[in-house]
């Protein structure tokens, strides 16, 4: 199914979850299309990342994300690399750069607080980033927006995102605690 129709499909029928394209009329024989796989991923994926568990006796719900976040100084790091590998799968089909970037705002700010022990992994538990960003790529479909293909730039930036990050866990985790403790 090219974008154009799985655009056309969701804008028409006003549907609030992208998985909801599940049954895309062919127009040669009526029968119905999957929707692709790779969007049904994402849902999957952003679910498990976010909103997978649930906390007995409570509506509290979370995902691996904050569990991932209890590994000291690499936790976030993998939760920062599976939301831009969410990301990326967004943008293949056909997210703008507009959306694209408050996507790597909500990823970014997830992973910077997300850095804080246990602090940081309560907000995860409330800030769920990939949920939010599934959200807004939703959001786009419905309106039934397009995209400019813009691979250049989105790399350069999650990648000089990424190096920022690295850069302020290593100086979080590493150099500020050799300062704090190193021999007088």
């Amino acid at each position: 199914m090219r974008i154009t129709e799985r655009l056309t499909y969701f804008h028409t029928h006003n549907s609030h979850n992208i998985s909801d394209m599940a049954s895309h009329p062919n127009e040669k024989n009526g029968a119905n299309r999957p929707p692709p796989r790779e969007i049904k991923m994402l849902d999957s994926v952003t679910r498990l990342m976010d909103n997978q568990f649930r906390i007995p006796g409570t509506n509290i719900r979370f995902g691996l994300d904050p569990l991932i976040g209890l590994i000291p100084g690499v936790g976030d790091v993998i939760s920062y690399a599976m939301g831009s590998a969410l990301i990326l799968a967004m943008v293949r089909h056909g997210a703008s750069v507009r959306v694209v970037l408050k996507m790597l705002w909500n990823l970014t700010i997830d992973t910077v607080v997300g850095a804080f022990p246990v602090l940081g992994d309560i907000f995860d538990i409330w800030f769920k980033s990939n949920r939010r960003n599934y959200q807004i790529y939703g959001e786009f479909i419905k309106k039934n927006e397009r995209g400019r293909p813009l691979w250049v730039v989105l790399l350069i930036l999650v990648a000089g995102i990424a190096a920022i990050l690295f850069l302020l866990l290593y100086l979080l985790f590493f150099w500020l605690p050799s300062q704090i403790w190193a021999p007088n």
